[in-house]
């Protein structure tokens, strides 16, 4: 295998991973029960990614403009929804 393929699995494999650890966190802590409502903890990291890549794309700015950029929008959807 080419070093290339080997790079292109292991970080796909990690990038499952972070995603896996998302969409999870929230029910380690509280549990899952039929009862308490599914946390949107993956969907906001979603949106949040979108968020600083729309700002990298159309407006050109690095992602350290990006990142707290997509924090201040997300805190503000967070704390509406």
């Amino acid at each position: 295998m080419s070093s290339i393929l080997v790079q292109v699995i292991v970080g796909g494999l990690l990038l499952g991973a972070v995603y896996a650890l998302f969409s999870s966190g929230p029910h380690a802590g509280l549990g899952h029960d039929e009862h308490r409502p599914i946390s949107a903890h993956g969907d906001f990291v979603m949106l949040g990614m979108y968020v600083a890549f729309v700002v990298w794309t159309l407006f050109g700015a690095g992602p350290w403009a990006g990142a707290p950029l997509a924090v201040l929008v997300l805190a503000t959807l967070g704390v509406v929804v």
